[in-house]
């Protein structure tokens, strides 16, 4: 295995979970109720994050919004399991989160060398908190990589170009615009139009040019209006 390949933690060999007959109505309603226990899972992990770090479950809505649409722009399909696992690593693309300290998440100013190094494991406390759960796998290698770059320069792994999943490859877009868009607590949101350049300086380096020309189209479609929950429109 290639240092881009490791993983933190061990490799766990979960006794697999016996199944019903596929096309059974029973296979149906095992089915529906496994995807009710991950919803639930989903919102309860959600709420706890947004405990630890305030207003986390509205910048993961939007950013699982725009990733919906990012991935659409792309060829997913709509209602595939393919998107769905790129919307749930969206979802969760902070969990992490949950293994940093507060104070480090809510400081208002620069953080220290210690600080961010803190910081930068939480991609890698994710992974290790999904990875288990069978429906989430594709996810939890998502969040892993939500904050590589393009070119190398990101972490924790320095993965670059198609090292990174695709749908991180989303992920890591949808998730920088909704930070360029949103107020933080060292710094203003920028103006859509500034956000949109901001992407632009950065394809190659830290964008995708495949999601970043998928944005693009969304922009020219929308004429810069989006809808309710999705990043802010030009003023």
């Amino acid at each position: 295995m290639s240092s881009h390949e490791s993983r933190p933690g061990d490799a766990s060999s979960a006794t697999p979970i016996p199944r019903l007959p596929a096309g059974s109505r029973l296979h149906r309603f095992e089915q529906r109720l496994d995807t009710w226990w991950l919803d639930q899972m989903l919102s309860t992990l959600i709420a706890a994050l947004n405990m630890h770090d305030g207003d986390t479950a509205d910048h993961s809505a939007r950013v699982a919004a725009l990733v919906v649409d990012l991935a659409g722009e792309v060829g997913y399909t709509a209602g595939s399991p393919e998107l769905e696992e790129v919307r749930r690593a969206a979802l969760l693309h902070d969990i992490g989160k949950l293994g940093i300290d507060a104070a480090i998440l809510q400081k208002p100013g620069s953080l220290s060398d210690d600080e961010w190094r803190a910081m930068e494991t939480h991609p890698g406390l994710g992974y290790l908190m999904l990875k288990d759960i069978p429906p989430l796998l594709g996810s939890a290698e998502m969040v892993y990589a939500s904050h590589e770059r393009w070119d190398g320069g990101g972490y924790p792994r320095g993965l670059e170009r198609e090292q990174i999943p695709e749908g991180a490859r989303l992920l890591i877009l949808a998730d920088g615009w909704d930070a360029m868009t949103s107020d933080r607590p060292y710094r203003k949101a920028l103006s859509f139009e500034a956000a949109l350049q901001e992407v632009h300086d950065n394809v190659g380096t830290q964008f995708d040019p495949t999601a970043v020309a998928a944005l693009d189209r969304l922009v020219t479609q929308r004429a810069g209006r989006w809808e309710a929950g999705e990043p802010r429109a030009a003023a």
